[in-house]
């Protein structure tokens, strides 16, 4: 007979996937959220003034898009900027970032890690219509889409 699982033991194996290190960057937090590819995403806490924080994924999801072999025309840019204000952030560069205070940081890393596989989640919906024959409008006669108006243009492709 197979012995139950304790809340213990789920516990314990839940918080062994998040790890926080100091780093040269300021401390990084690896947390149990995934890009599309496969790899946590690892959000930084760096001081912001006397008693606030930022947290910043320090370019990751551009850093996946990047290589995923996805770069992105500044309207799209925009529209990034729009699905991590659906989480309480803001781009600033190319990083996702939120400021909070000290006793905000686990849910602000949290979120961060959120927004940031956000845009990696967006940018596969857009190759998946892409590959699918998704046209860049309806009267567009092109059967696959069209590279010409997308957003995110494709090296190598």
């Amino acid at each position: 007979m197979t012995k139950e699982l304790t809340v213990s033991e789920i516990e314990t194996a839940v918080r062994g996937l998040s790890v926080a290190r100091a780093t040269s960057l300021g401390i990084e937090i690896t947390l149990p959220v995934l890009f599309p590819g496969g790899d946590l995403v690892t959000v930084t806490v760096n001081r912001d003034g006397e008693s606030e924080f930022i947290v910043h994924d320090s370019s990751a999801a551009m850093m996946f898009l990047a290589s995923v072999g996805i770069t992105l025309s500044s309207d799209t840019k925009k529209r990034l900027r729009h699905v991590v204000a659906k989480y309480g952030c803001e781009m600033a560069g190319d990083r996702v970032m939120r400021r909070c205070t000290r006793d905000q940081i686990g849910v602000a890393a949290t979120i961060v890690a959120n927004a940031s596989r956000a845009i990696g989640d967006h940018a596969l919906e857009l190759r998946r219509a892409e590959a699918a024959g998704a046209r860049c409008r309806p009267d567009c006669g092109n059967t696959t889409a069209c590279r010409r108006r997308s957003p995110m243009r494709y090296s190598g492709s």
